[in-house]
């Protein structure tokens, strides 16, 4: 996983999914994409958490941050 930049799809998915889909989700009209935030955000975290390269690449990336927050 490490060798196809999985940190690199998961951080664009989120980017994607929080400026197109969040805005518009609601709980009287869902959008099934933000239901994928939790587990990307679970991927990014065993990542960091088992591979002290990719944490260094995360660290690096002050989107990062804004990005997890919102």
């Amino acid at each position: 996983m490490l060798q196809e930049h999985t940190d690199e799809v998961c951080m664009s998915s989120l980017q994607e999914i929080l400026d197109q889909d969040a805005p518009l989700h609601s709980s009287t009209t869902p959008c099934p994409r933000v239901e994928l935030i939790p587990p990307c955000l679970t991927i990014l975290r065993l990542l960091a958490e088992y591979n002290t390269t990719c944490r260094h690449r995360l660290a690096r990336k002050i989107s990062t941050y804004s990005l997890i927050t919102r």
